[in-house]
C-alpha cells in the first residue's frame, strides 16, 4: 500500500481548494469523428491540452503544453513545460521550461531552456538545439548534435554522439555497447559508459510494465464496481469532493496525521492490541476504497473538460479508465 499516493490525492484535492478558478484556465482541443486532426490557434495564452490524430501546436502557447497524437508538432515559444506522447514527435521554437516527450520517433530542432527527458525507439537532437537544463534519454538509436548545458544521460543500443556537439557538463552513456562520439565533440565534464546486461535490462522493463498494466487494471477495475453497483453513491462522493474539496482534503490529513499516532498509542496496552488491529485494518481498507473515488473523481474531472456539455454526463466507464490510467 503506497500511502505516499493518498498524501499526493489529498494533496491535489486540497488544491482545488485554495487555487483561484484562474489557475485552471486551459485551452483543450480534441479531435472528433468528422476531423480526427487538431490545430492550436497561435498565441493561446493559457495551458493547450490537444489530443487528435495529427496535432499542431506550432504557434506558441502562454503556459504548459499537453499533446497526444499519432503525429504531433509543437513549436513557437513555449512559455511552461511540454508534455508530449505519440507516434511521431516534432519539437522545435523556444521553449522556457522542461520538456517530456515519448515516441516511436521524437525529432528535436530548438531551444529547450529547462530540462529534457525523452523516451522512444529513435531519437535524434540535430545541430541547432540548444538544451539549458540536464538531458535524460532512453530509446534504441539515438543521434545526439547541438549544446548541453548540463548533464547528459543517454541509454541506448546505438548511440551517436555527432561532430560539433559541445557538452558542458558530464556525458554518462548507458548501454552493451560503446557509444559513437565523433572527433570534434567537446565534453567539459566526465565521459563515462556504463555496460549494462541485456537481460536484466529487459527483465527490468517488463517488470515496470507488468506493474503498471497491473495497477490500472485493478484500479479500473475497482472504479467499475463503484460505477455500476453503487452509482448513485458514487456520484455523491464525487459530486462532494467537486462542490467542497477543502473538507475532502481537511478529513484526509486528519486521517494521515493520527493513524500512525493512535495505533502505536493502542499496541502499548495489552487491552488496545485488538483494537488496534481492526482500526488498522479498516483504516487501510478506507484507503483502498478512497483509490476507487480518487480515481472517478480524477476521471470525471478529466472528462468534463474534454466533452464540453452543458448537460451533466453520469459516471460510466470512460470516468473509471480515465482516472485509471491518469492516477
Amino acid at each position: 500500500m503506497n500511502i505516499r499516493k493518498y498524501i499526493a490525492v489529498f494533496g491535489i484535492l486540497g488544491l482545488f481548494a485554495f487555487l483561484p478558478v484562474s489557475s485552471f484556465a486551459a485551452t483543450f482541443l480534441v479531435g472528433d469523428e468528422s476531423n480526427e486532426d487538431v490545430s492550436a490557434p497561435s498565441n493561446i495564452d493559457d495551458d493547450v491540452y490537444a489530443f487528435g490524430n495529427i496535432v499542431d501546436v506550432t504557434g506558441g502557447a502562454g503556459q504548459d503544453v499537453v499533446a497526444g497524437g499519432q503525429m504531433v508538432a509543437i513549436g513557437g515559444i513555449i512559455n511552461g513545460d511540454v508534455y508530449a506522447g505519440g507516434q511521431t514527435i516534432d519539437i522545435a521554437g523556444l521553449i522556457l521550461d522542461d520538456v517530456h516527450v515519448g515516441g516511436e520517433t521524437v525529432t528535436v530542432s530548438g531551444q529547450i531552456a529547462g530540462d529534457f527527458f525523452a523516451g522512444g525507439q529513435s531519437i535524434k537532437i540535430d545541430d541547432k538545439t540548444t538544451i539549458g537544463g540536464d538531458t535524460y534519454i532512453g530509446g534504441q538509436f539515438i543521434s545526439l548534435a547541438g549544446e548541453y548545458t548540463g548533464t547528459v544521460r543517454v541509454a541506448g543500443e546505438d548511440i551517436k554522439v555527432l561532430d560539433g556537439t559541445v557538452i558542458h557538463g558530464d556525458l554518462i552513456t548507458y548501454g552493451n555497447t560503446q557509444p559513437s562520439i565523433g572527433s570534434s565533440v567537446v565534453v567539459e565534464g566526465e565521459t563515462k559508459h556504463v555496460k549494462q546486461d541485456q537481460k536484466i535490462a529487459q527483465e527490468v522493463k517488463k517488470n515496470v510494465l507488468v506493474t503498471w498494466v497491473r495497477r490500472i487494471v485493478s484500479l479500473f477495475a475497482l472504479a467499475l464496481v463503484f460505477v455500476y453497483l453503487l452509482k448513485k453513491y458514487s456520484e455523491r462522493v464525487v459530486e462532494s469532493v467537486r462542490v467542497n474539496p477543502g473538507k475532502s482534503i481537511l478529513i484526509g490529513a486528519v486521517l494521515m496525521v493520527l493513524f500512525m499516532p493512535v495505533i502505536l498509542l493502542l499496541l502499548i496496552t495489552t487491552i488496545g492490541i485488538p483494537l488496534a488491529l481492526v482500526i488498522f485494518f479498516l483504516t487501510l481498507s478506507l484507503f483502498f476504497i478512497a483509490t476507487g473515488f480518487a480515481a472517478l473523481f480524477i476521471g470525471s474531472f478529466v472528462m468534463n473538460r474534454i466533452v464540453r456539455d452543458k448537460k451533466k454526463q453520469p459516471l460510466g466507464w470512460p470516468h473509471a479508465l480515465v482516472g485509471a490510467v491518469i492516477y
